[in-house]
């Protein structure tokens, strides 16, 4: 009986680290994406001299995906 509690609290232990892992990894990938295209958009608007449209275009279009992927993971 012992031995049961103590395996299922190692269980519970490697759920949530595994939870932890799962959901600090969505956050790093959801940085990323809105951070690139966030850096994409500052560029292109160096270059086409069409402050700051772009880079507002072009981060609400980061952002959505981001929560997009982050949905999808989720369910």
């Amino acid at each position: 009986m012992d031995k049961q509690k103590q395996a299922s609290i190692n269980n519970m232990s490697d759920n949530k680290t595994t939870n932890w892992l799962a959901y600090s990894g969505m956050a790093f990938e959801m940085f990323a994406i809105i951070g690139i295209f966030a850096a994409a958009g500052y560029f292109l608007d160096k270059k086409l001299l069409t402050t700051p449209f772009l880079l507002i275009i072009l981060l609400m279009i980061g952002s959505g995906i981001a929560f997009y992927r982050i949905y999808k993971q989720l369910s």
